[in-house]
């Protein structure tokens, strides 16, 4: 869960709780083990474990126009790599409530794969660890661009992580991949009532982080 921009620290386009922006934004991400719940294994092969998966998305928004609320359900597994990758795949589809004034609100629109894996790559002698997390979305068949030419169909995000973490306290190194970010079509002419622009939806987006885990 993120309280947006509550040190009002941004650029000028960054908006958040302080400034006519978003209060709150979170994404949990549940998953009931279904092997769990009857009570013996569903092993197949590399697939271990069998989930019903969940992927909430929300957007507090400062009004509904700048609301998004979004659930992904569906099936999750974890896979077997026989190596140190830890590695699980989950396929959902979406249910659309609100999406900033989209054409998709309040429907069954889509459809996403996931892929997670993580990686340790080694600990050091003050007690810290270094670990790569990675995760892939590939969201496809929305409806999104059949009224909107600067809408698309699909769309990806792929995130890379380096984790530095202590017993508590970790920093985090992030590099993310965006192709058809948000389902806008890299190029297209956009205006939301400030001029027209350019959107820019192919290409990377970097952050680091400091967290403390309790």
């Amino acid at each position: 869960m993120d309280v947006p921009k509550i040190l009002t620290i941004g650029n000028s386009n960054d908006k958040g709780v302080w400034d006519h922006g978003s209060p709150v934004f979170m994404e949990h991400e549940p998953r009931i083990s279904i092997d769990y719940l009857a009570g013996r294994s569903l092993a197949i092969g590399p697939f271990k474990e069998w989930y019903v998966a969940f992927d909430w998305i929300y957007d507090h928004g400062s009004r509904k126009e700048n609301r998004a609320n979004t659930l992904y359900s569906g099936l999750g597994t974890d896979i077997d790599t026989h190596s140190r990758v830890n590695l699980s795949a989950n396929f959902y589809g979406r249910y659309q409530w609100e999406n900033y004034g989209a054409s998709n609100e309040y429907s069954w629109d889509g459809y996403r794969a996931q892929m997670k894996y993580i990686v340790p790559i080694g600990k050091f002698d003050n007690g810290a660890s270094l670990t790569y997390i990675g995760f892939t979305n590939y969201d496809f068949g929305s409806d999104l661009h059949k009224d909107n030419p600067a809408r698309t169909a699909n769309s990806l995000v792929a995130t890379n992580v380096l984790l530095y973490s202590f017993t508590h306290l970790r920093f985090t190194l992030v590099g993310r991949y965006f192709h058809n970010g948000g389902n806008w079509e890299d190029g297209s002419e956009l205006n939301f009532g400030e001029g027209n622009f350019r959107a820019r939806s192919d290409g990377w987006g970097y952050y680091a982080g400091v967290g403390y885990q309790f």
